[in-house]
């Protein structure tokens, strides 16, 4: 294949030269043209140009014109280039079809004007309609036969407008988009559409939900998230919890199976929070947990905390139309504690940090979902910032979430921003101690010869991909906290970019995953029926070997690096 030719068209050599010389670094070939008339003139003789970079002042013939006359026989992409700053003549080029714009000072709303510029030349494309109706939001309407293509280049529009450049910098733009084909009326297509949208926002953003009759399809995902909650967001949504709260008669509070110290210290908040309202709470929890018996031990002797924690059969017997359930660190319902009683207590709450991964089956009163934060022990200090007064929440609980952002943030060196810190610095202010907090985390030679397994069989897959196994049946928790501190550990192998430890629990086979942040291990897990973060992410396979979890997994890596790299 020969190279792409690019036309570049200033009245200015030196300009020329500039643009010439960059491009044919980039392994361009370019043809220039010092006015409107010869532009017209080369651009019909070649007949084979990729793409326009267009100065709008020239003598002759100017780039409008330029451009009219091109766009009336030809659809070749076209970029104008200028020094003029009239966002009026701007937005102008962007109506003639223009599809970049590029001058100084730079506006937002050329930057919307360029997101939209993309998104109607794909839509063009295929015979669809695009339209604006306002606040950043766009519809677009396309046949279904055309939704194939766009799979096929899995949706590469997402590319385009994350790489839109302003001068020597990347802006950090990304677009969400939700896409129903379901049967039904409109109305039903539009409520499918927008909970695709909804998942799609509530994943993180960058990516496209596709809702079929069989299910939801995810494409994109492949930036971290960038933290757009606020501190009024977490306000609001606080007393709408409280609120919440108050009108209950009681409240079950659980985290996900196999429960972190991020889990056990979200649902202590919760309680908190209940007993701020007056309201009895328990926490559905496994009390013969390995992995928790530091958190038990810390409360125990304790008569606040006698009687807190339940089984599931327990909570289905407090169940009744008063209850409300929340439910912390996990948004799939099917990996909650106890899905029984969420699905059968009539108000849900949801709060979380991980990227939604399902649909819900109960429409929640509130779903704070926020992949944006550290972890939920994050979220919910934020909350009890905000409700309960200063000095009143106990050392012993502040220590707990402080254990919870350290093991989510691997002591803050992972998914940390201002926010993480700022929660931090309110659970120091309420007593909380980083030594105390560490002590969770120590491990006893159970621990450590469990650890050892993983560390004695290890493989590195495609160069850059470690594995590790631990094919014993640890009949116990400890294996699988031990599987994600060896994945934490394998990334500090020279040239290893992501990492993965298994092992067998019964007949289950766990997995967890870590990135350098350049592999999504959240989108390789997800092909597995698992998810999480962008870099950090966990399975669970039942009912299989490990040695068919090995399988299937590089199976799931070879997919994404086919899609991705």
């Amino acid at each position: 294949m020969g190279k792409l030719k690019i036309l570049v068209v200033d009245d200015e050599s030196r300009m020329r030269k500039l643009v010439k010389d960059f491009l044919m670094k980039k392994d361009f070939d370019v043809l220039e043209a010092g006015d409107g008339e010869q532009a017209v003139d080369i651009f019909f003789e070649e007949k084979d140009i990729a793409l326009i970079i267009l100065d709008v002042m020239m003598p002759k013939m100017d780039g409008w014109q330029v451009c009219r006359e091109i766009r009336a026989h030809s659809r070749v992409p076209i970029i104008m280039l200028t020094a003029k700053s009239d966002e009026r003549d701007e937005l102008m080029g962007f109506d003639l079809g223009v599809d970049e714009y590029i001058s100084k000072p730079f506006s937002p709303k050329i930057l919307v004007a360029r997101v939209e510029a993309i998104l109607r030349r794909h839509m063009e494309r295929v015979g669809g309609v695009l339209r604006d109706y306002g606040h950043n939001k766009f519809m677009c309407m396309f046949a279904a036969t055309h939704l194939e293509e766009f799979e096929k280049e899995r949706f590469s529009m997402l590319d385009e407008i994350r790489e839109i450049h302003v001068g020597d910098t990347t802006m950090p733009v990304t677009i969400s988009m939700g896409i129903a084909t379901i049967s039904g009326s409109l109305y039903e297509k539009e409520r499918a559409t927008q909970t695709a949208l909804d998942m799609a926002l509530q994943r993180g953003g960058d990516q496209v939900v596709i809702k079929t009759a069989d299910g939801v399809e995810f494409y994109g995902g492949k930036t971290k998230t960038v933290q757009k909650r606020t501190k009024v967001r977490a306000r609001v949504i606080a007393n709408e919890l409280i609120m919440l709260i108050s009108a209950a008669d009681n409240v079950l509070v659980m985290g996900h199976k196999f429960a972190d110290f991020d889990a056990f210290a979200s649902c202590i908040a919760v309680v908190r929070l209940c007993r701020f309202c007056g309201v009895q709470a328990r926490v559905v929890s496994d009390k013969n947990d390995k992995n928790l018996a530091g958190c038990f031990k810390r409360l125990e002797g304790n008569p606040e905390y006698r009687n807190l924690f339940i089984d599931k059969i327990e909570a289905q017997d407090m169940i009744h139309s008063g209850t409300l359930a929340v439910v912390v660190d996990v948004n799939n319902i099917d990996f909650c504690e106890a899905p029984d009683v969420v699905n059968t207590v009539q108000n849900l709450v949801i709060i979380d940090h991980h990227r939604k991964t399902a649909e819900f089956k109960n429409t929640p009163k509130i779903a704070y979902i926020e992949p944006s934060a550290s972890s939920a022990s994050e979220l919910m200090s934020e909350f009890l910032e905000q409700i309960l007064p200063q000095g009143t929440l106990p050392k012993v609980e502040a220590d707990l979430l402080l254990a919870g952002i350290l093991l989510d943030t691997k002591r803050f060196t992972h998914n940390t921003g201002v926010r993480t810190f700022s929660s931090a610095l309110y659970l120091r202010s309420e007593g909380a101690s980083p030594i105390d907090a560490q002590d969770l985390f120590k491990m006893g030679i159970e621990d450590f010869l469990s650890e050892a397994k993983f560390e004695s069989n290890v493989v590195i897959y495609k160069s850059v991909i470690a594995i590790a196994l631990n094919d014993s049946d640890e009949n116990t928790s400890i294996g699988r906290v031990n599987a994600a501190r060896a994945a934490d550990r394998l990334l500090g192998v020279e040239g290893v970019l992501a990492a993965f430890a298994l092992c067998r629990i019964g007949d289950t086979v766990h997995i967890s995953a870590r990135s350098q942040g350049r592999i999504n291990v959240q989108l390789i897990l997800e092909k597995m029926g698992g998810g999480g973060h962008f870099d950090s992410a966990g399975a669970q396979m039942k009912s299989s070997s490990v040695a068919n979890a090995l399988t299937m997994l590089r199976t799931a890596i070879d997919e994404y690096l086919a899609e991705n790299m």
